[in-house]
């Protein structure tokens, strides 16, 4: 058969609905304030989607897909508020890092979030990441240890400030 007769455009093998970000088996879904608002608007989204595709008449097997995974992630999601008034890095925390390198350390700012927050350009570190672990439970002025891809690294918690205005909670000097 001459393959001007095969229509090209064809899809035989099915499309794949991209993984959520992983949670590690017994974990809880912990979501900031803005990861339970993103959850809730790509939820919103991915039902205009549905409804458009219904009223197209178009299947919507793969839209379905991510949607029934969004459901339990949502479902799932604990809305935990940032508590770092005492001095000690929590889920929802925003840290300022000494990161070595260089002649002078860097510092980095940095946000514990949740896993489908996660952004780690943007500065925001899922809980259960290797940076993410590290912080949790350390304190202004102390010493992580960070093991990654990399190899071992070694930061100092400068200071935890608060949320988006940038208040300093502590700082390490």
């Amino acid at each position: 058969m001459s393959r001007a007769f095969v229509k090209e455009d064809a899809r035989t093998d099915a499309e794949l609905v991209p993984p959520r970000p992983p949670l590690p088996e017994g974990v809880e879904n912990l979501v900031t304030a803005r990861g339970w608002r993103l959850l809730h608007e790509e939820l919103d989204a991915l039902r205009a989607e549905r409804a458009l595709l219904d009223a197209a008449g178009a299947p919507v097997d793969v839209l379905e897909e991510r949607l029934e995974a969004l459901l339990a992630r949502v479902a799932s999601a604990r809305l935990t508020p940032p508590d770092d008034r005492d001095g000690v890095v929590r889920f929802g925390a925003t840290v300022d890092v000494d990161v070595p390198g260089g002649r002078r350390p860097a510092t980095q700012r940095l946000t514990i979030v949740g896993v489908d927050e996660a952004d780690p350009l943007a500065g925001r570190v899922a809980f259960v990441s290797p940076i993410g672990r590290a912080l949790l439970g350390a304190r202004v002025g102390q010493e992580v240890t960070i093991d990654g891809a990399a190899g071992e690294r070694r930061w100092r918690v400068r200071a935890i400030v608060e949320g988006d205005d940038g208040a300093e909670v502590a700082d390490g000097g």
